[in-house]
């Protein structure tokens, strides 16, 4: 199971629901990061988020994270 997490940086996550692949709560962070007015490569920052990056934009942390099931 994967959780979709994200906060502001330096702040603790607020967890999403669970997932049960990374590539679903990658997408669901990048609805979420378009929502808040970025325009960049769709598939790059999911590609980004599912190699266990974070993504950070406007002071706010994306991150996939992988949950024991």
């Amino acid at each position: 199971m994967f959780r979709a997490d994200a906060g502001r940086v330096g702040q603790p996550a607020r967890a999403s629901r669970p997932f049960e692949t990374a590539d679903m709560a990658a997408r669901q962070l990048l609805v979420l990061i378009r929502a808040h007015g970025w325009e960049g490569d769709d598939e790059e920052a999911v590609a980004r988020m599912l190699a266990g990056e974070s993504m950070v934009f406007k002071g706010f942390e994306y991150r996939v994270t992988e949950t024991p099931a």
